[in-house]
């Protein structure tokens, strides 16, 4: 499918985004023939979608960093096809002692939407969202994003 690294994508000099024909054929490292791409705009773009886990505060945090922390959800994750990079941010606490408004994040980026889709497809993904979604016992929410410059 498409590769993991990054690729170029380039444009017309008009500031315009390059038209998907040209996109995809940049991915892959062709080009139509009789038909080259002006070098006057070069965008390197390696991540373009994120995927956004938020989990909300759960009933037991202890419990729910033994299972997001241990090594065989490291280890799922790290087997889901297509990723980038992965962030894992744990909120702050509030100064006031009150809830914060979600316990934990976790951004999963991706090269493009359709490789997104087809990572988030595979049984790996399935089996590390199942295992997230039983130990978040405040709830979790899931946003599919596309990253803007």
């Amino acid at each position: 499918m498409v590769p993991s690294k990054a690729y170029e994508e380039r444009s017309s000099g008009s500031g315009a985004p390059p038209a998907d024909q040209d996109v995809r054929q940049a991915r892959q490292g062709l080009r139509a023939p009789g038909r080259a791409f002006p070098a006057s705009l070069v965008i390197i773009r390696s991540m373009a979608v994120k995927l956004t886990v938020i989990i909300d505060n759960p009933t037991d945090p202890s419990a729910f960093e033994a299972q997001f922390t241990s090594p065989e959800s490291k280890e799922l994750l790290a087997t889901i096809p297509y990723i980038q990079r992965v962030e894992s941010a744990k909120v702050f606490p509030k100064e006031d002692g009150s809830p914060t408004p979600a316990y934990r994040t976790i951004d999963i980026y991706f090269v493009d939407y359709a490789t997104a889709c087809a990572a988030l497809e595979s049984p790996e993904a399935g089996k590390l969202a199942g295992g997230l979604v039983n130990a978040a016992t405040g709830g979790i929410r899931f946003l599919l994003s596309d990253i803007e410059d």
